[in-house]
């Protein structure tokens, strides 16, 4: 069996406050991955968004998308919303073959945001984490039945 490993450009650049990074391009990024060995990198902002687009900048590099961030709001849109909301993003991934979209619940998020304590982040009562699992469950088959995997 072989393995393929794959690195988010996250580790030269910061998405969340990109100041702290903007000396670091993605050309540079994308060429040391490859450079220490990575074969696939997760989609960032600073690539093209495009299916084709971002097909051709990492064949340039020899690279494969490995996966990517979807920020959600499953925990304010109804499970249809939210299948709406990334429907383009899971179809441009199952296009270029990633074998996973890492999804994450951005509702009601505090990071990024300087003034807010991380103690004052969202608390959500048990009833609510039920709830919002079994819409995750929906949105994750929804998602696999497109051929994707939700992680």
């Amino acid at each position: 069996m072989s393995v393929r490993i794959g690195i988010s450009p996250i580790a030269w650049q910061n998405d969340d406050l990109p100041d702290l990074t903007a000396a670091f391009t993605m050309e540079q990024a994308l060429k040391e991955a490859r450079e220490i060995g990575y074969t696939g990198v997760e989609r960032g902002r600073r690539m093209p968004q495009d299916t084709e687009g971002l097909r051709a900048y990492l064949d340039r590099y020899g690279l494969a998308l490995c996966g990517g961030w979807c920020s959600g709001n499953l925990m304010r849109n109804s499970v249809a919303e939210e299948i709406e909301a990334v429907r383009g993003q899971v179809a441009q991934f199952v296009a270029l073959d990633s074998p996973v979209l890492v999804y994450a619940e951005c509702s009601n998020t505090v990071q990024g945001d300087i003034g807010t304590p991380v103690n004052a982040r969202p608390k959500l009562s048990r009833a609510e984490v039920k709830a919002y699992g079994a819409k995750l469950s929906e949105l994750a088959k929804w998602m696999a039945d497109e051929g994707m995997v939700l992680a």
